[in-house]
């Protein structure tokens, strides 16, 4: 049975990727894998979403974090973009940001 596209992200990034020194860009990461860049994107979530520290950006690549620095500069990265896609979902409802805010419910 073969690996789980997510767990051989994970494997190549642990072998060879840890810390900033050591980022890949995501193309290259797409050719090893044989699958697109988008699908890079969507497996880093995956992990993520798994509590892995996968770092990075475009400007430097995918790295496995080393440091706490480089675990909270790529958690402001994702805040940053999340209040960003939040601020676009408020102009897009014609209410402030506040207001959206107040009206969401997470599931808990």
């Amino acid at each position: 049975m073969s690996m789980p596209a997510h767990d051989r992200l994970l494997a190549i990034l642990s072998r060879n990727h840890i810390g900033l020194a050591n980022a890949i860009s995501g193309d290259a990461l797409a050719k090893q894998m044989g699958c697109g860049a988008r699908t890079i994107r969507a497996l880093v979530l995956k992990l993520r979403e798994n509590a892995v520290a996968v770092c990075g950006r475009p400007e430097t690549g995918y790295y496995i974090a080393n440091t706490a620095e480089e675990v909270d500069a790529t958690c402001k990265l994702l805040e940053t973009h999340g209040l960003h896609q939040l601020a676009v979902a408020a102009r897009l409802r014609k209410t402030t940001l506040p207001e959206l805010l107040g009206q969401l419910h997470l599931n808990t």
